[in-house]
């Protein structure tokens, strides 16, 4: 059953990871900015893909909160978080 996820399972880390990774591609396509920064260690760590919400915005699937803040140094910023 390896590659199959269960309900109640936790989501394995990589697939969060690309998550995140196509949901700020996504964004920026659509010109919505997005804020990822901290959130994606929180994330990442916690194992949290629906039901997080910052700011009084709603998450998206992956968790990425929309904001007003800008795009630059989002995306890179994910990534470093990511790996902590």
């Amino acid at each position: 059953m390896s590659g199959q996820i269960l309900k109640g399972q936790s989501v394995p880390l990589p697939f969060r990871a690309e998550s995140l990774r196509f949901e700020a591609a996504w964004s920026k396509q659509s010109k919505e900015p997005v804020d990822l920064g901290l959130d994606c260690c929180l994330l990442a760590k916690t194992g949290a893909i629906l039901g997080f919400a910052g700011n009084g915005h709603t998450s998206t699937a992956a968790g990425a909160v929309t904001s007003q803040a800008s795009l630059a140094g989002q995306a890179s910023s994910c990534d470093t978080f990511l790996s902590c």
